[in-house]
């Protein structure tokens, strides 16, 4: 029987050594934790295109296309199962990053890369990692 994983991108805002995170809440899912703007595709839509839809929905980000970096694709399993992720850095977007979704989100903020604050959700600690060591794939769970 042919499996279907669900697809997730994600998303990394940097600026100047900085990272923007977002504080989940009334989710479900990591509650109280610090992740990225991300969300799952829609039927027919590419990546890139669910990726630049997420930003402007959760973030208020105008994103262009070749803004975006080549992706890191992570295979993911957790309680929920498995997954495939994508995980895009983008340095150069139009539009003052805020809040869009308060009844998902508590609170978000600019944090150095050293400091990052707790928790985090740790498949996106580990995601961003390894994007800032250059790795395009990764298996993360399955351990």
């Amino acid at each position: 029987m042919a499996q279907s994983l669900p697809i997730a991108t994600h998303i990394f805002f940097i600026n100047n050594d900085r990272i923007f995170l977002m504080r989940r809440a009334n989710t479900g899912f990591r509650d109280g934790e610090w992740s990225v703007p991300a969300g799952r595709l829609d039927p027919d839509e590419t990546i890139t295109a669910a990726t630049i839809r997420e930003a402007s929905e959760e973030v208020g980000a105008e994103i262009l296309p070749e803004n975006l970096s080549s992706p890191l694709v992570m295979h993911h399993k957790d309680e929920r199962g498995q997954r495939l992720y994508f995980f895009f850095i983008c340095t150069k977007w139009g539009g003052e990053l805020r809040n869009l979704e308060s009844d998902k989100c508590s609170e978000v903020g600019w944090f150095d890369f050293s400091a990052p604050p707790s928790p985090m959700i740790p498949h996106i600690k580990e995601a961003f990692e390894k994007m800032r060591a250059g790795t395009t794939y990764s298996e993360y769970g399955f351990a």
